[in-house]
């Protein structure tokens, strides 16, 4: 685990504090598209609050035995309080329609790199936002988005 190494986005609060999310993650570039739609999410959705999201926690998926996204760092929870889990619609229709927007914004080659707990089937989780494109997509996507002009052909 010597290599794992604590990834942090700071933004700022409704209240003008600043909320940091933080991700432990082998390599920072894991996990820049989910961070990325963190700043945008607080931007364009829902401002963040202060203590009201979580990211890294080796835990397993609530009623399983199976690893959540968290445990790895590929997940977030955002504005959890306001959002609890199997709670539907706790979005309004603009909102809903603005993550969507985000979601299609994070992809790459047609491909989601982040889903949204909204969409599950099942038991809903509006808060939860997770990494669910292969790392070697994500990797070649971050290109893209870091670099954008680059990443057009002449």
């Amino acid at each position: 685990m010597s290599n794992q190494k604590t990834v942090t986005i700071e933004m700022h609060a409704p209240d003008g504090s600043k909320i940091r999310i933080s991700e432990y993650v082998s390599s920072p570039d894991e996990l820049h598209a989910l961070l990325a739609f963190c700043r945008d999410f607080n931007n364009d959705v829902e401002r963040l609050h202060p203590g009201w999201c979580w990211g890294h926690a080796p835990k397993r998926i609530k009623g399983t035995r199976q690893w959540s996204e968290h445990a790895w760092g590929g997940a977030v929870d955002l504005n959890a309080p306001m959002h609890l889990m199997g709670k539907v619609n706790t979005y309004s229709i603009g909102e809903r329609d603005t993550i969507d927007d985000l979601l299609e914004k994070y992809s790459y080659q047609g491909k989601r790199l982040i889903r949204a707990g909204k969409d599950y089937h099942g038991r809903r989780d509006d808060m939860h936002f997770e990494v669910i494109a292969e790392r070697s997509v994500a990797l070649a996507a971050i290109q893209v988005l870091q670099h954008p002009a680059e990443s057009k052909p002449a």
